[in-house]
């Protein structure tokens, strides 16, 4: 199964989320800093195989994902078409996400107080 990790170009894996990935063959796609048009959200989504990884959010790409993902596991009869298999050709997808529960919180030199993102405490849903 081969395995596309999508992450914007302007973000790094932190060491933790690194470790959920060890034993896992993936290719790396590479958002621009600017985006992907929608045209080309569906071109890509088009090309994707069997299992992708968002380290970066693209809502509109989880969304149709995972839809297509609940599509593959019933019958046609259960809802709309996948509207990225014209050809009847229902490939089934995972979709993951990195989550994390660990908030962490930093003061700025004004005494405001943020949260940021956690080093440590990632996983794979």
């Amino acid at each position: 199964m081969k395995t596309t990790l999508i992450i914007n170009e302007q973000h790094t894996l932190l060491p933790d989320q690194a470790r959920c990935l060890e034993g896992t063959d993936y290719e790396t796609l590479l958002v621009p800093a600017n985006g992907w048009s929608r045209t080309e959200m569906d071109y890509i989504m088009e090309n994707l195989d069997k299992e992708v990884i968002f380290v970066s959010p693209i809502p509109y790409m989880i969304k149709a994902l995972a839809f297509s993902a609940g599509v593959n596991v019933c019958s046609n009869s259960c809802g709309p078409e996948y509207p990225y298999a014209d050809d009847g050709d229902y490939k089934p997808m995972k979709v993951k996400v990195f989550c994390n529960d660990t908030r962490e919180k930093k003061e700025l030199p004004n005494g405001k107080i943020i949260s940021v993102t956690a080093k440590t405490g990632w996983y794979l849903a």
